[in-house]
């Protein structure tokens, strides 16, 4: 079977048949990252999907297999965003079981917190850090805005008016 160079998303030429082993290691140590930044024991949720020690430590390294599986698919899928945006729901069901109370709370904590993070984002561009902690900081920020989304969603179909969630 004869292998044709296509031009790749990222200015590159790969093969049909197989990953610019560049890419796949910008996916690897993005899925790392993302892993250890997710969670406050890295390990313990590595653990939590049932796999040996030794695979939880590696995990802090290379990434689950899942997320790297998933990065993999999203390169080159025509609307990535909307897969993104669909997997985000997905991961917001703990902001459903969340009591009235906790939501204002949890929306509270991140609209103060948001403002670290978008400075810490713009801190990275001004200061010229690696490409990796430029994408690492704009993701802790995409997730924060995600969070906020879901906790504003939970607002409307909880009927919450905007001046009880803001002011008590």
């Amino acid at each position: 079977m004869e292998c044709t160079s296509v031009p790749g998303r990222f200015g590159h030429d790969i093969r049909e048949d197989e990953m610019n082993p560049r890419l796949m290691d910008l996916k690897r140590e993005g899925s790392a990252r993302a892993h250890s930044d997710g969670v406050r024991v890295p390990k313990k949720e590595a653990l939590r999907m049932h796999v040996a020690p030794r695979t939880a430590r590696r995990w802090n390294h290379e990434g689950p297999p899942q997320l790297t599986q998933l990065a993999v698919y999203m390169d080159g899928h025509p609307s990535p965003h909307r897969i993104a945006a669909h997997v985000m729901a997905l991961a917001e069901d703990d902001v459903a079981r969340m009591t009235k109370d906790e939501l204002i709370m949890e929306y509270r904590r991140i609209i103060v917190g948001e403002c670290e993070l978008e400075a810490a984002d713009r801190r990275a561009l001004v200061e010229q850090c690696p490409w990796l902690d430029i994408a690492a900081q704009a993701e802790r920020n995409a997730a924060s805005d995600a969070r906020k989304a879901a906790i504003a969603r939970q607002f409307e179909l909880r009927g919450i008016p905007w001046t009880v969630a803001h002011h008590g």
